[in-house]
């Protein structure tokens, strides 16, 4: 069964929404192979599921956001190439 992985990193500046999310999206598409590609990802707010920021990850499956504030976040991606489409939910997304 073939699934999406999310490798991510955060950073955030000390002062108001100048934080940063970034990682990458992979595809597992059988056991030990790990595919780039591009993916629908997702940032919402955990608390209120808020939509703060969508993007398309490139063909390496990296992708970020940056100017965000500090707080809780869900990092949701969407494989939109495979039918049933797949998804990957990162919970507690904090930027640093």
């Amino acid at each position: 069964m073939a699934g999406l992985l999310i490798g991510r990193t955060a950073i955030c500046g000390r002062f108001g929404g100048t934080g940063s999310v970034s990682g990458t999206v992979l595809r597992a598409s059988e056991p030990g192979v790990n595919v780039a590609g591009k993916y629908s990802v997702r940032l919402h707010e955990r608390r209120t599921g808020f939509l703060v920021r969508s993007t398309i990850s490139d063909a390496n499956g990296s992708f970020a956001f940056h100017n965000i504030k500090h707080t809780h976040y869900l990092l949701v991606s969407i494989d939109h190439n495979t039918e049933p489409k797949t998804a990957a939910v990162s919970d507690m997304v904090i930027p640093e």
